[in-house]
């Protein structure tokens, strides 16, 4: 299961998505938001793969991806970690546009 995201069409029965988690506490997220929404699936723990899958019916899609994206987004690691970087990321392009302008305007 090489793919981009973590979401697939179930190989045996089509009329159920397939999501599966390699982290226990994203697992346990996204069990706990279908819960609460009172969406059924079915669970499984392939030990082999260390994977959490969970079989849920494809009505519920546009809800369980929505889940899916906010379990992912919840545990995801910042782009720019280092806060000095993400400053100088920011404040260097405003110092370029801004010594343009002042130029445009001396000449």
């Amino acid at each position: 299961m090489n793919q981009f995201v973590n979401f697939t069409t179930h190989p045996t029965n089509p009329s159920y998505q397939l999501y599966y988690f390699v982290n226990q506490e994203q697992a346990a997220h996204f069990k706990n938001l279908l819960n609460t929404n009172t969406i059924p699936f079915e669970e499984h723990f392939d030990e082999d793969e260390e994977r959490y899958y969970f079989a849920i019916k494809k009505r519920y899609d546009k809800q369980t991806r929505n889940f899916n994206f906010i379990t992912i987004g919840q545990f995801r690691k910042p782009f720019i970690s280092n806060p000095i970087l993400k400053w100088i990321i920011v404040i260097v392009p405003i110092a370029v546009i801004l010594l343009a302008i002042i130029g445009y305007l001396k000449s």
